[in-house]
This record gives structure tokens, C-alpha cells and sequence, in this order.
């Protein structure tokens, strides 16, 4: 076991020993020739109140609290609580343009987790790997926005149906709605059913509705042809019992 000592080594003190007990609530690290303003404390580690330990007490270094090169943070089964509203991640040398905040994490004002607020990312926001949402909506908010899939490979929009979850029969469909949630566009499990196509207000002015007037062409001659091919069945089946 080493014997505890304390050395003056010129402008040094050296504390030799395996612990180092400090019975203080407070510990300051204040040099005069490194502060911003002159008066108040420099509490650099404080026993709190709560019985936690609390670095820079009641915001004493003016200049915040600087961690240089990596930090560990070991939680276990604990939690990381950030009591700010804004969580920002900003490297200069990956920046496009100067200037600006860049939030990655903020909590909104209508209590909802913002990702990249106010756009701050210029490059935008990405997603590496699966996006999985469980229990809610992807929403593309109130602008005009589109969905695309990028990358080097073409990608597909896809519906997964649960087949009997829990013992219930669930239908997924996709649809497209106006802003009174009333259906324009509905393709489902079955996509010639009888399921009315709504009027579609200046069909065919616009080029790309002509896909909706060519979809609907096609439905109708598909449904003429299952009602054939059913009255063919029946016919055959007649003839098999006759």
C-alpha cells in the first residue's frame, strides 16, 4: 500500500495516496488570470443538495463546461436526462454553409421530438437502415413535399399485412385522402373489388391524371371479365352434375 503524502514541488502540489477524501460539499478551481468577469464563486464540483454530484454549480464558470476528447458515459440500466430543449450536433469542418444553429433533437412547442429544426441541417436528414414506426403516422406536414426512394437501387413502397394478429382479421390498405380525410384513391388486399371510384374533379386535364382514367378503364373490364369467367364456372359445374 503506498503511504500517503503531500509534496510542494515548486509551483506544484503533489498528493501521493490510492484515495483522495475530500469532506467539503464544495470543490473550486478559480484562477484569477483565466476569468471572463470579476466577483461570484468558481464551484467546479459540488455534493448537491439531492445527494448528487453537480459540475459547474449554479452556472459559475460563465464560459459552460468543456469535455475534450471522448466521453463514456456508463448508464447500465439508468437513464440520460436532458433538461434543455435543444440538443445540437455540429462539426465545422462538416459544414456546407456558415452560420446558423444546427439542432439535431429539439422538444417542439406542441410537445413532439423535432429532427433537424428549422431546417438547420441544409444537407437535410438521413436515415441509415430500416425505419420502423410502431403505433402511429408518418405525416409529411403542411407544405408540399414529396416521397421519394433513393439510392442505387429502385426501391419499393410496401404494405404489410399481419395476418390475423391476436386472433383478429386486419386489412391494411393505401390510400390516398383530401383534407376532410374523405377517400380519393383506395387500393387494398383486393384491388377489383366493388369499391366505388369517386369523381375526380378536371380528370384528364392534367397529363398525369390519365393513369387514374387508364386505372379505371382497366378495373372495369376486369370486373366484367371475373363476372364472365364466375357464369362460365357455373356453367361448367352444370354440366359436370348433369
Amino acid at each position: 500500500m503506498v503511504d500517503s503524502d503531500i509534496k510542494l514541488d515548486g509551483n506544484k502540489v503533489i498528493i501521493e495516496g490510492n484515495f483522495l477524501d475530500v469532506t467539503c460539499h464544495d470543490l473550486k478551481l478559480d484562477f484569477l488570470g483565466r476569468r471572463k468577469k470579476q466577483g461570484g464563486v468558481r464551484r467546479a464540483l459540488v455534493h448537491g443538495f439531492n445527494d448528487e454530484l453537480v459540475i459547474n454549480w449554479a452556472k459559475d464558470y460563465p464560459g459552460g463546461t468543456v469535455i475534450s476528447g471522448d466521453l463514456k458515459v456508463d448508464l447500465l440500466k439508468g437513464h440520460l436526462n436532458l433538461e434543455g430543449p435543444d440538443l445540437k450536433l455540429d462539426n465545422p469542418g462538416r459544414r456546407k454553409t456558415q452560420g446558423g444553429y444546427r439542432r439535431a433533437l429539439v422538444h417542439g412547442f406542441n410537445d413532439e421530438l423535432v429532427i433537424n429544426w428549422a431546417k438547420d441541417y441544409p444537407g437535410g436528414t438521413v436515415i441509415t437502415g430500416d425505419l420502423n414506426v410502431k403505433d402511429g403516422s408518418i405525416s409529411t406536414g403542411f407544405l408540399s413535399s414529396d416521397i421519394l426512394t433513393l439510392g442505387h437501387v429502385r426501391g419499393n413502397l410496401k404494405i404489410k399485412e399481419w395476418l390475423r394478429p391476436f386472433g383478429k382479421n386486419i386489412s391494411s390498405e393505401l390510400s390516398l385522402v383530401n383534407n376532410k380525410d374523405q377517400k380519393i384513391v383506395k387500393i387494398s388486399l383486393d384491388d377489383f373489388t366493388e369499391y366505388p371510384w369517386p369523381e375526380w374533379p378536371g380528370e384528364g386535364v392534367v397529363d398525369t391524371l390519365n393513369v387514374i382514367k387508364e386505372m379505371r378503364i382497366m378495373k372495369k373490364e376486369l370486373l366484367i371479365a371475373k363476372k364472365k369467367i364466375s357464369k362460365l364456372e357455373i356453367e361448367v359445374e352444370k354440366l359436370k352434375s348433369g
